[in-house]
């Protein structure tokens, strides 16, 4: 369980396969009226508590929960305003990961040579990232680029250095708010140069 503090108000949480299977309780299970997962909710918001400080034992709070990739889903916690309105602002400039390629790769020092191999398609943009305990190499490239005959075998290529991570188990998105962002958005011209 990965508790972010998203400001005073507003606290997310990600639960995740081991979670889950803690607490049997999958995202279909999840419902207010049941009592076992009320209470879950309950210890939650006391587990957040003892995280993070963050108190919602005294207010009234929104409970919302999204899923996410695979069985995964997040938990956001919103203390209500008195009068029952709460503004929550979202940043549409964020891109989605449609266009991104990402890979894990579980030494440093193949890190290198992962970028070291990539000299023929250059990425637009390239951020590398640690999340649990590996490096994530997220790679996106112009449009031109990606419909060339040789690009296909090219990603086939940079699988000998680091495994090539499908949309269902990990995408940008979990990267940039639980992971910790090393290089970027220009990785590749970093460590090639």
């Amino acid at each position: 369980m990965l508790v972010k503090v998203l400001d005073e108000n507003r606290v997310k949480i990600l639960m995740e396969d081991q979670d889950i299977d803690f607490y049997d309780l999958p995202f279909e299970k999840l419902n207010y009226d049941d009592p076992f997962s009320r209470a879950f909710i309950y210890e939650l918001i006391q587990k957040t508590y003892d995280q993070t400080g963050v108190n919602f034992q005294d207010c009234r709070v929104m409970i919302e929960v999204v899923p996410g990739v695979s069985r995964t889903y997040y938990i956001l916690l919103t203390k209500i305003e008195r009068d029952g309105r709460e503004k929550i602002e979202f940043d549409k400039a964020d891109r989605t990961d449609t266009e991104m390629y990402i890979f894990k790769v579980d030494r440093g020092a193949d890190v290198l040579k992962f970028f070291r191999a990539m000299r023929r398609y250059q990425p637009e943009k390239s951020d590398l990232y640690f999340y649990k305990n590996s490096y994530y190499i997220a790679l996106s490239f112009s449009p031109h680029v990606t419909v060339e005959p040789d690009f296909a075998r090219f990603l086939f290529q940079l699988e000998e250095y680091g495994g090539r991570c499908r949309y269902h188990y990990m995408n940008e998105s979990i990267l940039k708010e639980w992971g910790e962002r090393l290089l970027g958005p220009d990785a590749f011209g970093i460590l090639t140069c």
